[in-house]
């Protein structure tokens, strides 16, 4: 049996590969390419084929009557695929009347008489409205059969066989209806009576619509509980529930397919689909849809809104509830990290660690940061948020993200580094990284120094690590070194004298270490004296130029001057008899200029 059931399986697939193909073909033959037929039509000299084809249609319904008669007596999966050849078969057959139809319409263009034409095609066209509504019941009475059959049936893999086959059913009833709506079109080109078709595609239509709609909407409401269930289901059990997910989505999508072509009928019609349009779109989400029109989208939004006001009715206060514990927690947090700051400062300034200010400044900002988001995660907790997928996110996102900026890791291990090994502090005068200027602020990320010149450059912590650190101000005193060339003239002791008198007026310099006073070298145009003073670090560059001033002033007043570089040329000439001497000495006096 299962073998069979394979076998029909397979012959459905060629069968339905065969009806698309024929389907695809009279569709395309139904407007544009009949135009073209009917304006390459023969003329009344050619050869007039109607009477061929009018025969060739009767032998092709003759054949199809016989197929459905012999499939009477045969098996429910035997039926179907009977009918599914047949509904090929029945497809030719139409695009073949509609030809016809078309051959009628010229002639009656041209003024030749088609009166047995006519009436031919009235009582072919007239018969096959019945036939068809008699194919429906023929498909509805086997999709019930085959219905029964999947509910006995206990295989899984017969279940799903037979889910497939009752789709195929679907679309073939699909089919048949819009056959039956393009019949009622040709009854209306003939002006024959439509009234009965009409009622029932009136009763048939809407009543399918909401069978088709009440199965998407039970197979949503599955779906979700499902969805729940899964939350809390053990391993193997979400194997089975997803499966089950699976069937309904496919389930789903066919009867949305079916309930896609109903309502396109149904509009053919005239018919109200607004109500059965909102559940398509639930189901398909698919707004941009030829069977969803405005009002369709009004009543969605009435419906959503609906929903919220009801939602919120039931809520509200829960969601009051919430939100002020949120509030109320982070704002306990906050009191809390403020109050770990201040007692964490305490206890630095109050132990004996010769701790950095940066460092100081980094530990109250991190314990600040890590208990708001401590209270961050606790107040998420209070409206609902599951911890574990968030903090699951948040450690793939973590990693994705420190893949992405190496560099700012560089950056953020080298101010752990600056940090620890405290190479400066805040308001510290450093050269690093290729620029000098006072410390004024250090993340873990960059150090912000402002030059002397008052601008303001943020420097790459790998960049300061990375490279030579000068701290100026890590000492608290400092040497000033000032050198003064004099000219070879002068007094070496009276002038060291003179520089320890200028040195020792000023109260800045200091007694230890004693200032270094002494002639360094001695050069070909000057000799070189040093000063060297020790002053505190903060005095440094004031004393600088003060001291440099006075030196200047008091060698001003002894009326020393600085040595400068000279040559001197002396001219000697042997004697006075010579041509050369004579030469220069008799050589006129040149005017003067002006």
């Amino acid at each position: 049996m299962k073998k069979r059931l394979h076998f029909l399986a397979a012959l459905l697939l060629a069968a339905t590969a065969a009806l698309s193909h024929g389907y695809c073909c009279a569709a395309q033959t139904s407007a544009p390419d009949l135009q073209a037929q009917a304006e390459a039509a023969p003329g009344p000299e050619a050869k007039d084929d109607t009477d061929e084809r009018l025969l060739k249609f009767k032998q092709l319904a003759a054949e199809m009557q016989r197929l459905k008669a012999d499939a009477r007596d045969k098996s429910k999966l035997d039926r179907m695929a009977v009918l599914e050849f047949a509904l090929k078969l029945q497809i030719e057959l139409y695009a073949s009347l509609d030809q016809l139809l078309e051959t009628l319409q010229q002639r009656e263009e041209q003024g030749t008489d088609t009166t047995e034409l006519r009436s031919s095609l009235a009582t072919i066209v007239s018969e096959r409205s019945a036939l068809i509504r008699a194919e429906i019941a023929a498909i509805r009475a086997l999709r019930d059969e085959l219905r029964e059959k999947g509910v006995s049936d206990k295989g899984a893999a017969r279940k799903d066989l037979l889910r497939w086959l009752n789709n195929k059913i679907e679309q073939m009833q699909d089919t048949q209806i819009a056959l039956l709506v393009g019949n009622v079109a040709r009854l209306e080109r003939l002006k024959l009576p439509v009234e009965d078709d009409k009622a029932y595609l009136n009763d048939l239509l809407p009543r399918r619509a909401i069978e088709l709609s009440g199965r998407i909407s039970l197979a949503l409401d599955t779906i979700d509980t499902l969805k729940q269930w899964l939350e809390n289901a053990s391993p193997e059990e979400q194997k089975t529930i997803e499966q089950q997910l699976r069937t309904l989505e496919f389930q789903k999508n066919s009867v949305a397919e079916s309930l896609s072509v109903t309502l396109e009928l149904m509009q053919q019609l005239d018919m109200e689909t607004s109500q059965f349009g909102q559940i398509l779109v639930l189901a398909t989400g698919e707004l941009l849809n030829k069977t969803v029109d405005a009002e369709v989208a009004i009543g969605l939004l009435q419906k959503v809104g609906r929903s919220a006001r009801l939602w919120l009715d039931d809520n509200l206060s829960e969601i009051i509830v919430r939100l002020s514990t949120f509030v109320l927690i982070l704002m306990a947090f906050k009191l809390l990290a403020k109050l770990a700051s201040r007692v964490l400062l305490r206890l630095i300034s109050r132990s004996s660690l010769n701790t950095s200010r940066l460092l100081s400044d980094f530990v109250q900002g991190i314990t600040s940061k890590v208990i708001m988001l401590v209270g961050f995660i606790v107040a998420l907790t209070q409206l609902g948020i599951e911890l574990g997928p968030l903090l699951a996110g948040l450690g793939i996102m973590g990693f994705v993200v420190g893949f992405a900026l190496q560099d700012t890791l560089s950056n953020f291990a080298s101010g752990m580094m600056i940090l620890f090994t405290r190479p400066f502090d805040i308001n510290d005068v450093i050269d690093a990284g290729g620029v000098s200027g006072i410390v004024r602020s250090m993340n873990l990320i960059s150090t912000t120094i402002v030059t002397f010149d008052n601008q303001q450059i943020v420097v790459p912590n790998s960049k300061v690590w990375g490279n030579t650190i000068r701290n100026v101000s890590a000492r608290d005193k400092r040497r000033v070194d000032l050198s003064f060339a004099l000219s070879h003239q002068v007094d070496s002791a009276r002038m060291e004298a003179l520089f320890k008198e200028v040195v020792d007026a000023d109260p800045r310099v200091l007694k230890d270490p004693a200032p270094t006073i002494k002639l360094n070298k001695v050069g070909e145009y000057s000799s070189e004296f040093i000063v060297r003073p020790w002053v505190l670090s903060g005095d440094y560059w004031s004393f600088y130029w003060e001291l440099t001033r006075a030196i200047k002033d008091r060698l001003d007043n002894e009326e020393l001057a600085f040595a400068h570089r000279q040559q001197d040329v002396h001219l000697r000439y042997p004697d006075k008899s010579s041509p050369l001497a004579i030469a220069v000495m008799t050589q006129p006096e040149q005017p003067s200029q002006g």
